[in-house]
C-alpha cells in the first residue's frame, strides 16, 4: 500500500488494529508504549542481534521489512498525536518492562487493565491479555501461570532474543521438568536443571528474560549498573527510535493510566522517564 510512491502499509495496519482494539475495549483509555534503548544490551551485547542478520534471503527480507517499518514509525507517532492517543517511551528500557511496571501499579491500586500485544513474553505479566493479531478471546493469566511461563523461558531460552537457555530443552521437555512443581519451588527446579546440564548461563538468562516489576527495581538494580545511553537527540520533526531498539510496540490499555511524576515531556508529545528521579 502506497500514497504516491511512499509506502504506508505499516501506518494503515497499525491505526486499523488500534481502532479495532479500542472498539473492543471501549471503556478503557489506550496508552501506546514504545521501546527505548534497552539496558539489556549492556548486559549482553548480542541481545537480539540475531534479528539484524542478513545471511539468507529470508533474513534479508525480514530485515528490509524492519527498515521499512522504521521509516514509517515516525508518522505513526505523529498520527497518534493528532488523534490524542497517549504514547510513552522510556529512555532506558523496552516497552515490555514499562507495561509490567504499570500493570503492577494497577494491581496494587486495584485498577482494571488489559495488556494488548502479540509478544509471548508479555504473558509474564499477571492480568488480562488480548492478542490483537490472533483476535482470540481475552486470556487471564494469574500469578502462578505468569511465574511458570517465566521459568519455562529460563529453561528453553528465547532464540528470537538470542538467549540460549538449556541445550536440547524445548517447550515439551520444559513442561515435563516443571510438571506438578509449585510456584515457590520452581526456581530451585530450574537451577537444578542447569546444574545437571553443567550450564553456567542461568543468571544472565534470568536477568535478560525477566521483566522489571517496579520503578524501585529499575532505580536500584538497573539504573545504578546500566546508565541511560542516548545516541542522538531527536530533531523537531521526528522521534525516530535508536538503531539498536526493536521494532515492536505494545499497547497497554488501562482505565486509569499511571501518572508517574518522573515522566517527562519529549518531542511530539512523547514521554520518557527522567534520569535520576
Amino acid at each position: 500500500m502506497t500514497i504516491g510512491e511512499t509506502p504506508v502499509h505499516a501506518i494503515y495496519n497499525f491505526l486499523r488494529t488500534l481502532r479495532q482494539t479500542m472498539a473492543i475495549y471501549n471503556t478503557h483509555i489506550p496508552v501506546v508504549l514504545w521501546d527505548g534503548m534497552s539496558w539489556r544490551n549492556q548486559v549482553f551485547s548480542e541481545y537480539k542481534a540475531i534479528r539484524d542478520k542478513a545471511d539468507t534471503p529470508n533474513e534479508r527480507k525480514l530485515l528490509a521489512k524492519k527498515e521499512e517499518y522504521k521509516k514509517q514509525a515516525k508518522y505513526i507517532e505523529k498520527a497518534l498525536g493528532f488523534l490524542g492517543i497517549a504514547q510513552v517511551r522510556s529512555l532506558n528500557m523496552e516497552a515490555d518492562d514499562l507495561v509490567s511496571i504499570w500493570a503492577g501499579e494497577c494491581r496494587d491500586s486495584n485498577r482494571d487493565y488489559t495488556v494488548a500485544g502479540i509478544d509471548k513474553d508479555l504473558l509474564q505479566i499477571p492480568g488480562t491479555h488480548y492478542n490483537f493479531v490472533k483476535k482470540d478471546p481475552p486470556r487471564y493469566v494469574d500469578a502462578d501461570e505468569a511465574n511458570r511461563l517465566l521459568m519455562m523461558q529460563c529453561l528453553t531460552g528465547d532464540t528470537a532474543d538470542n538467549i540460549k537457555g538449556l541445550k536440547g530443552i524445548g517447550p515439551k521437555k520444559a513442561e515435563k521438568i516443571l510438571e506438578g512443581v509449585p510456584m515457590e519451588r520452581r526456581w530451585d527446579k530450574v537451577k537444578s536443571a542447569y546444574r545437571e546440564h553443567k550450564a553456567s548461563n542461568l543468571e544472565s538468562d534470568y536477568i535478560l528474560l525477566k521483566m522489571l516489576q517496579s520503578w524501585s527495581e529499575y532505580d536500584n538494580d538497573i539504573l545504578a549498573k546500566y546508565p541511560i545511553i542516548t545516541e542522538s537527540k531527536p530533531d523537531e520533526d521526528s522521534t525516530s527510535k535508536p538503531e539498536r531498539e526493536t521494532t515492536e510496540c505494545e499497547h497497554n490499555v488501562s482505565q486509569e493510566p499511571s501518572q508517574d511524576s518522573s515522566l517527562q515531556e519529549v518531542p511530539d508529545g512523547d514521554t520518557g522517564r527522567a534520569e535520576g528521579n
